[in-house]
């Protein structure tokens, strides 16, 4: 999978760890490891914020330099409202 031909995900729940290792190897902040798990948590929800940010922690399949411990996402809201 590349991320060219994949969908992005428009929600916390669409994402996946083959996703997320994907993306970290396209953007050369992984080499060797890959994405076995990870957890989401809202932040700054109702906080002014149109989207709709999440903290990502990762866990890996093995340790690598430079692997990030956590990212944050940013998604479209999910009020179509907001969207508009």
């Amino acid at each position: 999978m590349t991320i060219a031909s994949a969908s992005l995900p428009q929600a916390p729940g669409e994402l996946t760890a083959e996703w997320l290792t994907t993306a970290l190897r396209k953007g050369e902040h992984l080499k060797d490891a890959s994405v076995t798990a990870f957890e989401t948590e809202i932040v700054g929800e109702g906080v002014g914020f149109v989207g709709l940010l999440a903290r990502v922690t990762l866990h890996y399949d093995r340790a690598e330099a430079g692997a990030p411990a956590t990212l944050v996402a940013k998604f479209p809201s999910p009020n179509e409202a907001s969207r508009q």
